[in-house]
């Protein structure tokens, strides 16, 4: 009996309003992204998950900054939603949160390329989660402050006031409401039939931004006929 083994990808739509137009879900885990400019370094030491981005904020290095591409006429005017996962923790051993009076984190938005930018929310000791646990910072961007074809940027930028510490950052994301889902056209580069138990599967990434994809197995069995023979 001979099985085989065939693959099948699609685009996984959690729901039509999930889907952003202006979409950036960036994790880091594959380090520091292409086109992003910043003082961070991306490291596996005490990260969130996986790898993350970090600063080093002290009286030597006062600012700092995780700066997104611009998205290029990419609005279509609906609200977004721009998160960070974070701590800020002493860089003696970054497990220790830091104590009060440490500074503050803006996470901006830019319609010109980084030319001005707008304070979306701020991180200081207000709203500060105080541990050396990751937290996740959210806020939600007016429609009315993007407007349809716009260009979008991103960033988190630092101040320090006090100590010596690590701001980490992971799982930056800003998503648009979607006016259409996305195109479901990512197909399969690695084989798919007759495909190892333990291989790896690669398929071509979708447009318009989809949230994640549905793997499809099927299995067909060949089964050779055997005939019993008796001789006497």
């Amino acid at each position: 009996m001979k099985k085989h083994l065939l693959f099948g990808v699609a685009c996984l739509l959690l729901s039509l309003n999930s889907i952003g137009q202006v979409s950036i879900i960036e994790s880091f885990d594959s380090g520091t992204p292409a086109g992003w400019t910043d003082s961070y370094l991306n490291t596996t030491t005490q990260a969130c998950a996986g790898n993350s981005e970090r600063d080093n904020l002290y009286s030597g290095s006062s600012t700092g900054n995780m700066t997104s591409p611009n998205q290029v006429a990419a609005s279509n005017g609906t609200d977004i939603t721009f998160s960070i996962d974070y701590k800020v923790v002493d860089w003696s051993a970054a497990t220790v949160a830091t104590a009060d009076g440490w500074g503050a984190a803006d996470l901006q938005f830019s319609t010109d390329d980084g030319a001005t930018w707008t304070t979306a929310i701020t991180l200081d000791d207000t709203n500060d989660s105080n541990s050396n646990v990751c937290t996740t910072l959210s806020t939600t961007i007016s429609g009315t402050l993007v407007a349809i074809g716009s260009d979008l940027k991103f960033q988190v930028s630092n101040t320090w006031a006090a100590g010596d510490y690590y701001f980490y950052i992971d799982n930056f994301t800003a998503t648009q409401v979607s006016a259409n889902p996305p195109n479901c056209d990512a197909a399969l580069t690695s084989a798919t039939t007759d495909f190892p138990i333990d291989g790896t599967l690669t398929w071509s990434a979708a447009s318009g931004a989809p949230t994640g994809y549905k793997i499809s197995v099927f299995f067909l069995f060949k089964v050779k006929k055997v005939e019993k023979v008796v001789i006497d």
